[in-house]
């Protein structure tokens, strides 16, 4: 099997460009509410699902590297505010029941899922209850349990009586800028501009409906019994999703691969989106396999830091680059979960 091609870098000026050209946008007519969505490029069907506090343009340097190749669709979670959704008794299955009429709005019996934070819960959980409809996952900021820490309970509760959208929040910009700012040092500045104006956008209500059903879910009970392949991608700089939340992950799922990037936070599809948009495409590309050891899939050495400069580099120092990065995979041992949920790490 060839392996595929190493991204080059792509800017979000180019990427937003490409969008307003050749993406369809638009909004979907789904059974609880009416989310915007975006289809771009031909080929296997991805669905991206979002995180909590974002919207589905956060993966749009990712969806432009893979739309060659892949048709990706996006679309937001329900807001209650010009979406018709009523959240006062929206529940997490009912995300999962979206995405199953996300797939069919679009006509197609099956997916991979491309989720991050709080939409890895939706797609685990969609792995298990419709394992005909979504081939295999790729989560990126993923956790088996993610209980609110006593600052962000407090504000979840205040978030109940605010009105408006989090750009409200007093010195929230100065908060990302702390929390997150260090692993955009390598992307060009409109990245971040990027970043903080869509994080902003959902409403303050809505945040706070979704973090205490964050802060209620245990997704322990389900793992064993999600028998599809999963990539579990984290951040080595990740503050809200440290890579020890991965690792447990990647533990309790009986297929799964784990891949953890260097100078990397909680939001790579901003800042990493070439090396997420490899580790996808190659992830996609490679075979089935019932065995429930996934480095059977000959996909990756799990558990090795991976260089995002192999993937982001250009021309003749890109192939240095892999070939160096080919030779590093290829001395490491292998950390993989066994079919009993139990792991082997590297001596």
């Amino acid at each position: 099997m060839t392996a595929p091609g190493i991204s080059r870098r792509i800017t979000l000026r180019e990427a937003l460009g490409r969008l307003r050209w050749e993406a369809e946008q638009g909004r979907l007519d789904l059974r609880r509410y009416a989310p915007e969505y975006v289809r771009w490029g031909q080929g296997p069907p991805l669905v991206f699902v979002h995180g909590l506090g974002d919207t589905w343009p956060s993966f749009v340097q990712v969806m432009a590297l893979l739309a060659p190749e892949f048709e990706c669709i996006g679309y937001n979670q329900p807001r209650g505010s010009g979406d018709r959704a009523s959240l006062r008794n929206y529940r997490h299955d009912h995300l999962v029941e979206d995405l199953v009429h996300v797939l069919d709005c679009f006509g197609h019996k099956s997916a991979t899922l491309v989720a991050h934070s709080f939409g890895t819960s939706i797609a685990l959980a969609a792995l298990h209850r419709h394992p005909e409809r979504f081939q295999r996952a790729v989560v990126i900021g993923a956790f088996v349990r993610r209980p609110l820490r006593p600052r962000e309970r407090t504000l979840a509760w205040l978030g109940r009586y605010l009105p408006g959208s989090l750009a409200l929040l007093p010195g929230r910009e100065q908060l990302m800028k702390r929390s997150h700012g260090k692993a955009f040092a390598e992307r060009e500045p409109e990245v971040l501009r990027h970043f903080l104006k869509r994080t902003a956008l959902p409403r303050c209500r809505a945040m706070s409906h979704w973090a205490f059903t964050l802060d209620r879910l245990d997704l322990a009970p389900i793992l064993p019994q999600v028998h599809r392949p999963v990539l579990v991608v984290g951040g080595e700089w990740d503050p809200l999703t440290p890579p020890i939340m991965q690792q447990q992950l990647f533990t309790s799922l009986p297929q799964a691969a784990l891949l953890i990037l260097d100078r990397c936070g909680h939001f790579p599809m901003y800042t990493h989106p070439e090396a997420l948009a490899d580790a996808v495409r190659r992830f996609n590309h490679t075979p089935p396999c019932a065995s429930p050891n996934f480095a059977a899939l000959g996909f990756l050495d799990a558990a090795v830091k991976i260089d995002p400069a192999s993937v982001t580099a250009s021309g003749a120092e890109a192939r240095r680059a892999a070939d160096r990065q080919a030779e590093r995979l290829a001395s490491l041992p292998v950390c993989t979960a066994s079919e009993n949920g139990s792991s082997r790490s590297p001596n």
